[in-house]
């Protein structure tokens, strides 16, 4: 898939592992209930800036396209995905470079054609990484997913019915507090859990067969600090 964004947003290639990530789109549907269960094993270190390393830095607003055709008008966002793209190909951008630990994400989101919007979190991979999926199962429930190793490892415990209407703004708020994951929509608490140990990984945006507009896009740390705010350069 060809990726393009336009008006500053640099464009970058779609990075060569973004058929692994078709979990996300194909829920396991043999998962316990009972809660979200953590990775067993400790996310690869790799030559990202850690939020420590840069805490004197300013605000990182490089956008990285890992996939998908994503563009800026005025102050939004808009991610596109193909009504026919595959279950392993969903349009994927992210939001800086550096890798967090206890971090708030916020945003405001609204799907203009297809049925669901992501927010990505905890990203060390396509293989590796936490979303909430708005408009999960054809536009019928909101749901949270872990990968690892490739595996979604969602749990009934982690769905609740909703469906998103087109053209409507939803609020979205993620707090990462170390190994404790909470999520909201619409300023109601949907899920939180617990993984068996903190973790670093970075945020960003996506869709599959839908369009979205995403705005009033803001990271912080959770000692108060501004990582993000806005769309991209």
């Amino acid at each position: 898939m060809k990726c393009t964004i336009s008006r500053k947003v640099q464009r970058i290639p779609r990075a060569p592992e973004t058929r692994a990530w078709y979990a996300g789109f194909r829920p396991a549907r043999n998962a316990p209930a009972g809660g979200l269960a953590s990775a067993s094993a400790p996310r690869t270190k790799d030559t990202e800036p850690t939020a420590t390393a840069k805490q004197a830095a300013p605000p990182d607003r490089k956008a990285v396209v890992v996939s998908g055709a994503w563009r800026v008008e005025g102050n939004e966002l808009v991610g596109s995905s193909p009504g026919d793209a595959p279950e392993n190909a969903p349009s994927l951008l992210l939001l800086g470079s550096t890798r967090l630990s206890r971090y708030e994400l916020r945003f405001r989101a609204k799907i203009v054609k297809g049925t669901r919007f992501y927010a990505v979190f905890e990203y060390a991979s396509l293989k590796d990484c936490c979303f909430l999926e708005v408009g999960d199962i054809g536009g019928r429930e909101v749901s949270l997913h872990n990968m690892h190793a490739g595996e979604d490892d969602v749990h009934e415990g982690m769905r609740k019915p909703f469906e998103p209407r087109l053209d409507t703004w939803y609020d979205v708020r993620i707090v990462v507090d170390g190994s404790r994951y909470t999520c909201f929509l619409d300023n109601k608490e949907l899920f939180q859990f617990v993984a068996d140990q903190s973790r670093e990984g970075r945020v960003g945006l996506a869709v599959w067969r839908s369009s979205a507009h995403f705005r009033d896009i803001v990271v912080t740390s959770l000692e108060g600090k501004e990582l993000w705010k806005g769309v991209p350069e």
